[in-house]
């Protein structure tokens, strides 16, 4: 068993090395920064004691999905890019397959660490947004000129990374710091507003409009005819509400991080790349851009991740999330729900998959499914009163 001391640490080691994993532009060598050196570091420590997850298995839905991703991370996915980068012209990228192990390795360790109470996301939740809240805080505050430059990005290569790793923090405060949520979500938000993101912006719209969905489609006791007029009126005045007061905003916003509409064209061609080899992928790197195989992601999670992996490991992990959802509906936690499809839109035009925070959030929603979610430790089920 760990001592208290030990836990404690490898918690903060993490929290730490996630509050600091939006920094991308400020690594100093090559892909590594001071969130992958403490996030390493916090693999060792929690493999050290966790090691035996990888080598016993079951004959059961969990272990199949366990022995599935594993072999996808650690056998295929160097395979394949190696072999693509030795026989085409493509823009694979080897150096991404160390990353993409280390995640899903950290997903399993934590998840089995929490199972026997060797780790709690409650105290990584913390660490991560006292450093989070803490350096964005003081960015802004005193070092202003660097927030209309000409977007707000703190540290990150681009906005969007920023964003995400903000909507995946509020994700892991609604699930295990409520109370600590109520204060530290706001600030969260005035933060991302920041950014000018319109990723961000359409995730916070979707959230609030299914948190309402939630709320009167499985809370209320109107019948359902009424439940549909309420929705639309609920939509087409919000939708109202928002054009008519961001309107140059938001054209300002799809044009300058969408010139030439060439978010759509790299969908497109990333599809178009997935269905050249949808079972096994191309390996890690970037296949998109103005033309399939050209050398940029498809900025989709979904897309991305097929691109590499194929088709059947976003189906998995997505489907993962989309269970957890389903579930918090059954236990009327609307709101921890309506979190959940923010946090899978945020990723549907940014690929998320390549930060650390995504296989943190991976390993919560597996841990809840598999783990018994009835454990303080894992998830702790605060139901919204509404």
């Amino acid at each position: 068993m760990l001592s208290i001391r030990k836990l404690f640490a490898v918690e903060t080691l993490l929290g730490i090395g996630l509050g600091v994993g939006y920094l991308t532009s400020l690594r100093f060598i090559g892909k590594v920064g001071l969130s992958e050196i403490l996030i390493l570091i916090s693999i060792i420590i929690l493999f050290s004691k966790n090691y035996k997850v990888f080598f016993i298995y079951k004959r059961n839905l969990e272990n199949f999905i366990k022995a599935y991703i594993l072999f996808i991370l650690i056998l295929q996915l160097p395979l394949i890019t190696l072999t693509t980068y030795a026989i085409t012209d493509y823009n694979s990228d080897p150096k991404y397959v160390v990353s993409f192990i280390m995640g899903g390795v950290l997903a399993f360790l934590l998840s089995n660490a929490s199972k026997f109470n060797e780790f709690n996301f409650s105290k990584l939740t913390l660490s991560f947004v006292y450093v989070f809240v803490g350096t964005n805080l003081i960015t802004l505050i005193f070092f202003p000129s660097l927030v209309d430059d000409p977007r707000y990005t703190g540290g990150a290569e681009n906005p969007n990374q920023l964003a995400f790793y903000g909507v995946s923090l509020s994700l892991l405060l609604i699930i295990y710091q409520k109370k600590l949520s109520i204060i530290a979500i706001p600030i969260i938000l005035w933060i991302l507003i920041q950014t000018k993101s319109d990723n961000f912006l359409l995730t916070v719209y979707l959230t609030i409009i299914f948190y309402l969905i939630f709320i009167f489609f499985f809370h209320s006791k109107f019948k359902f005819a009424l439940k549909v007029i309420f929705f639309l009126i609920i939509t087409v005045l919000a939708s109202t509400f928002i054009i008519n007061l961001y309107s140059e905003e938001l054209l300002e916003l799809w044009l300058v991080a969408d010139s030439g509409n060439l978010r759509i064209t790299l969908l497109q061609n990333g599809l178009d790349v997935v269905s050249q080899s949808p079972i096994v992928g191309w390996g890690a790197g970037s296949f998109s851009g103005f033309t399939p195989f050209g050398t940029k992601e498809a900025h989709s999670t979904p897309i991305d991740l097929a691109m590499q992996f194929g088709i059947i490991f976003p189906i998995i992990i997505y489907g993962m999330m989309i269970a957890v959802m389903f579930k918090k509906l059954e236990d009327r936690e609307f709101l921890v729900a309506a979190f959940i499809v923010g946090f899978i839109v945020s990723g549907l035009f940014h690929f998320s998959a390549r930060h650390f925070t995504f296989w943190v959030e991976f390993s919560v929603f597996y841990t809840y499914i598999f783990h018994n979610y009835n454990k303080k430790n894992i998830i702790i089920g605060n139901k919204d009163i509404i």
